[in-house]
């Protein structure tokens, strides 16, 4: 839900805000084209949705991760720890490692991110067609 919501909401707002720096020409070097506006605001909302749905899905894998008869660690607890790991870390560097590992902000992101803006280029192509 929060994954759906924020990459919907974003998505939208991203492709809005875009087409009116176009139009009023704030883009003067060029760097972004009309037929790019698309692509590129649902990469980045789905980039977006994706870091922020990520605390939820470590705690489901903290779910997931429970041995058989102990009680699963509530999403509190679960981020507390979370934030302790990252806190604790000894320099600003492995902090940024254990957002990274434990959340799986990386190359997992840009993969979503990549098949959320292709898959809507190929449904919005498709619902044009049809």
């Amino acid at each position: 839900m929060l994954f759906g919501g924020a990459y919907a909401t974003l998505r939208f707002t991203f492709e809005r805000k875009l087409r009116q720096r176009l139009q009023s020409g704030e883009d003067s070097n060029g760097s972004l084209t009309s037929g790019m506006v698309g692509p590129v605001s649902q990469f980045t909302a789905a980039a977006i949705a994706t870091t922020a749905s990520s605390p939820i899905n470590y705690w489901r894998n903290m779910q997931f991760d429970t041995k058989l008869g102990s009680n699963p660690v509530g999403f509190v607890t679960c981020m507390k720890e979370l934030k302790c790991s990252i806190v604790d870390a000894p320099t600003r560097l492995d902090s940024v490692r254990q957002i990274g590992m434990k959340l799986r902000v990386g190359w997992g992101t840009v993969r979503v991110a990549t098949g959320m803006a292709v898959g809507q280029q190929l449904y919005d192509y498709l619902s044009r067609k049809l």
